[in-house]
């Protein structure tokens, strides 16, 4: 809510709203695609073995890949900004929850993929240079066999991407506690006037030419984080962790 004007961020006029209707008009819709992705995710298994048998089947799975990748991330993204633009929005948190599950599901069915190609990495780079269709990726094969001693094989790296969504908790729990949670004590100017402070109008009152005003608001605002201190840093304390997981099963020193 907007304290200065009571208006919900629902109610707010259409002109300072993102055109979300453009992408999903509905979370229906949403969901219909949602479930034909999380179809599409199912099917993958079908490539598993076969990858390296010849580059136009290699050309088509990174075809297949690219436009699913696609279709998620514009899914997790819709969702993502819908939940940022109200934090209370009971819907929008429930899909963006949805949409980082299918992400974590989607990197467990692909993870077959790099190791197979990695079996056979001489044959992969004459592919990229003798193939048309497969000359857009040679980048990319490059970089994977760059980085082949920290890939582990695809049943390691299957488990690795269903813990896609447990570790971006820890950033969900940040998320919500700073964008939702926290409150803060309103600013105030000389003449008593108040101001809300939230993360979307700090900067308001920090640029006033009064300076009670830019004092309280600052007061206000770090007083909110220091008020949650031990909470954000026990939360900062397990990304780290999840970090050196990361780094010790990669193998990187």
């Amino acid at each position: 809510m907007n304290k200065s004007t009571g208006l919900l961020r629902k109610d707010a006029p259409p002109e300072s709203k993102w055109a979300g209707e453009k992408i999903f008009p509905t979370w229906d819709v949403w969901q219909a695609e949602f479930d034909a992705v999380k179809r599409e995710i199912g099917k993958l298994d079908q490539f598993e073995g076969t990858l390296m048998s010849s580059p136009q089947h290699l050309a088509e799975w990174m075809q297949h890949i690219n436009d699913l990748t696609l279709r998620a991330t514009r899914l997790g993204s819709f969702a993502r900004f819908a939940s940022t633009v109200d934090g209370t929005d009971v819907e929008a948190k429930s899909a963006n929850g949805q949409a980082s599950g299918l992400m974590a599901e989607f990197g467990a069915a692909t993870a077959f993929a790099v190791p197979e190609m990695l079996s056979e990495p001489d044959k992969l780079l004459r592919w990229a240079e003798r193939e048309p269709d497969l000359q857009l990726y040679a980048h990319h094969f490059d970089n994977i066999i760059r980085q082949k001693a920290h890939l582990r094989s695809a049943e390691v790296e299957a488990i690795l991407g269903m813990l896609t969504a447990s570790f971006d908790a820890v950033y969900q729990i940040f998320n919500e506690l700073t964008s939702a949670d926290l409150k803060f004590e309103d600013a105030r100017d000389s003449d008593g006037n108040r101001y809300p402070v939230q993360q979307s109008t700090l900067f308001d009152s920090l640029e006033s030419a009064d300076r009670k005003r830019r004092k309280t608001a600052w007061e206000s605002y770090y007083d909110g984080y220091l008020r949650m201190q031990n909470t954000l840093a026990a939360n900062y304390i397990a990304w780290i962790k999840q970090q050196v997981f990361l780094s010790k099963t990669r193998g990187y020193r």
